[in-house]
């Protein structure tokens, strides 16, 4: 299955993607611990593919709290050096009914914006 969602940059800035956990439908995602699991298949699985990025596969999908929800960054750097992977982790969210939102990186001023190509996504064989 192929999932795109594109890396983004909004004024010119990189952007990240932000995997929430809470459903569309409101419910808090389970396990709890989702973003480790999923951020420690992301690193296996960028290493075994792509020896050479070495413990540097670990910063491509990070996981982190906000406001409370479980949640897991995901570098745009990861659709290039590992489009398996990428593709991967967007249709995770997308099966799961989890929304996935475009940021800004730090010090950025302008607003969040949703990635609406993850909400509508549309999966296919790969």
């Amino acid at each position: 299955m192929s999932v795109s969602v594109g890396t983004s940059t909004i004024d010119g800035r990189a952007a990240f993607h932000l995997i929430r956990g809470v459903t569309h439908g409101g419910k808090v995602f389970r396990p709890s611990d989702w973003p480790e699991r999923l951020a420690g298949v992301i690193a296996l699985f960028v290493r075994e593919k792509k020896p050479a990025v070495g413990l540097a596969a670990y910063s491509f999908a990070v996981p982190l709290v906000e406001e409370g929800v479980r949640c897991l960054s995901v570098a745009p750097e990861l659709e290039s050096v590992c489009p398996e992977a990428f593709d991967f982790v967007i249709r995770f969210a997308a099966d799961n009914a989890l929304p996935v939102q475009t940021r800004h990186r730090a010090g950025s001023e302008s607003a969040d914006k949703t990635d609406q190509a993850a909400a509508q996504t549309t999966c296919g064989a790969v």
